[in-house]
């Protein structure tokens, strides 16, 4: 082989190796600006469809409309919220609950089934981050295991919203009953990864994160969702 062939065999591996940094780092910065968008939409408001179109034309592609109050209430939005994220184009759609911790678990947990029958949503993320819960931890695992195994009976999909703090406290520091299920963990003010994340309840790892507040799009405020993998189109209400 002459040198002449020899060197642009060189010049080709080099510049190979130059491409092939050069799409990686390309893969890295649009990974990481498609998952860092996400919103919140505050009651009573509602989504429209044509609200709807303008966030999916954005990067969320995933969205959680809030379906039932603490007060022990159904969303009157949740339903016509999810038709019209649905006719939009979204097709992975999430209700979130905050549970009515005066009402028996049971009860309010075959309402919602009922309520969203004939809806379409993959999971009901519960929301433990509500006021009310007893001191004694053992009563409030008796009621989120009561809740969430009418969810699950039904054939339904759950998963859980909370802080390190709230969980720990209102379950206490060992339990882990439901860490196979989805974690939606909140850390207002906060950059949009996991690298924040502290374990608890038995989560090696979380599903999403909310990590800003005060976010304006299509006309409205929203709330910041990270999700790895994805955007979050995040209807949901924190209280």
């Amino acid at each position: 082989m002459c040198i002449r062939d020899r060197y642009q065999r060189r010049v080709h591996g080099i510049l190979a190796i130059m491409l092939a940094q050069y799409l990686f780092i390309v893969a890295c910065f649009f990974s990481i600006s498609y998952q860092t968008i996400g919103v919140w939409l505050p009651p009573p408001e509602k989504l429209d469809v044509d609200t709807a179109k303008c966030i999916i034309r954005q990067p969320p592609k995933f969205i959680i409309v809030r379906a039932y109050t603490s007060d022990g209430k159904m969303d009157p939005n949740a339903n016509e919220t999810i038709l019209a994220a649905e006719r939009a184009g979204f097709e992975d759609i999430d209700v979130s609950i905050s549970p009515c911790l005066a009402c028996d678990p049971a009860e309010q947990a075959i309402q919602i089934l009922k309520a969203i029958n004939n809806m379409a949503y993959g999971k009901i993320l519960i929301n433990i981050d509500v006021p009310g819960w007893k001191e004694d931890v053992a009563e409030n695992q008796k009621f989120l295991e009561t809740l969430i195994g009418e969810i699950l009976k039904a054939e339904e999909k759950a998963g859980i919203i909370s802080t390190k703090f709230q969980f720990e406290k209102v379950f206490g520091v060992s339990y882990s009953k439901f860490s196979t299920l989805p974690l939606v963990y909140v850390k207002v003010g906060s950059d949009p990864t996991f690298s924040d994340y502290v374990a608890f309840g038995g989560w090696k790892s979380p599903y999403a994160k909310y990590y800003m507040t005060g976010v304006r799009a299509c006309k409205m405020k929203w709330e910041a969702t990270y999700k790895s993998q994805t955007t979050i189109l995040d209807l949901l209400q924190l209280h």
